[in-house]
């Protein structure tokens, strides 16, 4: 008899701590492990819809036929997570798998909110990534880590006008408000860190089961969900 093949919640994802793996023959068995807790949180009529992205990355997003449409970096489809007082946040999910050496390997898993009411334009607020590709996960940044947007404002700081003249020294320095603000839009705000261990990259690991990326897609809703409402 052959050897049993492990189950997909058993077998470990190909990752850069992992490459020499098997790796996934279909992605779809390591989201559908990941859709009952997901229904649980969002409702029970969503799924994952598949994109080619480019040629070798297939993109998963969740939609339902009450989807409506968030762009950042991208468009994403998004659903309605959760409303506080004064405004309702949107997410949308996506996960990544690359096909590599004949199979699918995991490289990315990303939930990002958007704010906005149910007809009028969604504004991205904060995003939660996972990458999970070699050259990610040797790289100096925090994986997985939060990003998050600076809110669009019409103020200048206090006591400047622009309507009014003034003159600045030789030795002035001005500084660039719109070049500040893209610096912390792409500042990687660590989110499972552990440097009191004494490790210095404690910062970074790998997604190594489809039980751990259910575990933080679910957990990383449940705890905006918190933080929002």
């Amino acid at each position: 008899m052959g050897k049993k093949r492990p189950s997909t919640d058993e077998r470990q994802l190909p990752t850069a701590s992992n490459l020499c793996l098997s790796g996934i023959d279909k992605p779809e068995e390591v989201l559908k492990a990941c859709l009952p807790a997901l229904r649980k949180q969002l409702g029970n009529s969503l799924g994952f819809t598949s994109a080619d992205r480019t040629a070798r990355v297939k993109r998963y997003a969740f939609t339902s036929a009450n989807q409506q449409y968030g762009t950042a970096r991208e468009r994403y489809p998004i659903l309605q997570l959760c409303q506080s007082v004064k405004e309702i946040y949107w997410a949308g999910i996506t996960v990544d798998f690359q096909f590599l050496n004949l199979s699918y390997q995991l490289v990315d898993a990303g939930i990002i909110i958007f704010q906005g009411d149910g007809f009028g334009e969604k504004a991205p607020v904060l995003r939660a990534e996972w990458h999970c590709s070699d050259e990610h996960l040797q790289a100096v940044h925090a994986q997985p880590h939060w990003h998050v947007y600076p809110t669009p404002s019409g103020q200048i700081g206090p006591g400047f006008s622009p309507n009014s003249p003034r003159d600045f020294a030789s030795d002035d320095q001005v500084k660039d408000v719109v070049d500040s603000k893209a610096q912390w839009k792409n500042f990687h705000f660590a989110m499972s860190a552990a440097w009191q261990c004494g490790d210095q990259k404690a910062h970074i690991s790998a997604i190594t089961s489809a039980t751990a990326l259910e575990s933080w897609l679910c957990g990383c809703l449940s705890y905006i969900v918190g933080q929002l409402s």
